[in-house]
């Protein structure tokens, strides 16, 4: 877990409580996590609040906000399964270079 409302500490362990913070401003509760697979690392936001007795959820940056029922095993479930495809998407997809073009592709010939 990491804070994304600062520069995490290098070396730190965040628990829930140090890496979460909440946003006056849309009034939900922040919290990173950071995945490392190998050497690759994938930061995961979530952001939850409650309205009208309810939890709402969002993941990442541009995710709209949804409600969760935390009594109902499916909805649990289901949101849990979309966040390990969300990490599987990540881990698995190919960079789009043409939309950033200071990165480039590295290939490597068999010379056959």
């Amino acid at each position: 877990m990491v804070p994304l409302n600062t520069t995490p500490n290098p070396g730190m362990l965040y628990n829930a409580i140090g890496a979460s913070h909440f946003d006056p401003k849309d009034g939900y509760w922040y919290l990173g996590l950071l995945i490392t697979l190998n050497t690759q690392r994938v930061l995961m936001r979530l952001a939850l609040t409650e309205r009208a007795g309810k939890v709402v959820v969002k993941t990442g940056t541009n995710d709209k906000p949804r409600e969760l029922d935390l009594a109902d095993e499916a909805q649990c479930r289901a949101f849990y399964d979309e966040i390990v495809e969300d990490i599987k998407r990540y881990f698995t997809a190919e960079p789009d270079f043409s939309e950033t073009p200071s990165l480039r592709k590295i290939g490597f010939s068999s010379g056959s």
